[in-house]
């Protein structure tokens, strides 16, 4: 399931996809900007997430903007490509543990 953002002028569902909107799948992308995301519903108390509808105006709106310089700050500190941590697999019955890790590219 994508997470999809629209930025739009006002508070309706999207009839087509002409609004500026941005898609993430359950991958790298997507868990790079998860802390993000978490730090914004935290304070406003939306969540924020692929299975909920979330709507935000006005000061909330300042806090994305303000998201959007955080993430541009830590993707200026990464390499061009990197690895992105995206979950664990736990392999029954044999005590072993694999992290599974995405690649993320600026």
């Amino acid at each position: 399931m994508a997470l999809d953002l629209y930025l739009q002028t006002d508070a309706s569902l999207p009839t087509t996809l002409e609004n500026r909107f941005l898609s993430f799948e359950d991958d790298g992308y997507f868990w790079f900007l998860y802390p993000f995301l978490q730090n914004i519903s935290k304070q406003t108390n939306k969540e924020i997430g692929p299975c909920e509808d979330s709507f935000f105006h006005g000061q909330d709106l300042d806090l994305f903007n303000q998201m959007i310089e955080q993430v541009r700050k830590e993707i200026a500190s990464k390499p061009v490509i990197w690895e992105e941590y995206i979950g664990t697999v736990i392999f029954k019955g044999e005590r072993k543990v694999k992290k599974i890790y995405s690649s993320v590219e600026k």
